[in-house]
């Protein structure tokens, strides 16, 4: 039932109604990620908060304890990451979350498009390039559109070619946003959306 429940909320855009169903699935089984659901479901910040301290290892598998994450609504919403990180753990988190948001530091061409190609991708809305290696932009530059991702950022460094590159691709007709910043940000802990 939990898989099912916990498949359902992935493939339904993540509505409060499918998550809260979710939630007591996992309270009736005595899983604290239940409660912290329904905690950030209906913004109760200091019960979230005080639940996200004492299972913090749990509410972040299958990433490690100090996964940069942010949560919203008892999920992982956004994940700054590094391209090993994601081949550790991406593809299992996409599969168990509705991840909206995806940093990801020094990506390779091969880390872009192994990122892009991994199951629940489609469920990603913005996708943030901090300091890509060269030829990762260029690579993106040739696809027509990646299903469900809205806003593409491009933050630190670039080649100058490969935004231009992107800019006159047909993935960018396709984007509500494309963003290029100078400024990378600084990395910060998990945190509550």
């Amino acid at each position: 039932m939990v898989s099912v429940a916990r498949a359902h909320v992935a493939a339904s855009g993540a509505s409060l109604e499918s998550r809260l169903v979710y939630a007591d699935v996992l309270t009736e089984r005595g899983d604290p990620r239940g409660l912290f659901i329904t905690a950030q479901c209906s913004g109760n910040e200091d019960a979230a908060r005080s639940l996200l301290v004492r299972y913090r290892k749990h509410f972040l598998y299958p990433l490690s304890s100090s996964a940069d994450v942010e949560f919203k609504n008892g999920f992982v919403d956004t994940w700054t990451t590094t391209p090993d990180e994601f081949r550790s753990a991406g593809r299992k988190l996409l599969r168990m979350t509705p991840l909206r948001r995806l940093i990801i530091h020094n990506a390779r061409q091969c880390d872009v498009q192994y990122v892009i190609n991994a199951t629940g991708f489609e469920h990603v809305r913005i996708l943030e390039l901090i300091n890509p290696i060269v030829g990762a932009l260029s690579w993106l530059a040739m696809h027509e559109g990646l299903p469900g991702l809205r806003t593409l950022g491009v933050i630190g460094t670039w080649m100058p070619e490969e935004r231009q590159a992107l800019l006159d691709s047909k993935l960018r007709s396709t984007l509500e946003t494309l963003e290029f910043t100078r400024n990378p940000p600084l990395p910060r802990g998990p945190r509550l959306g």
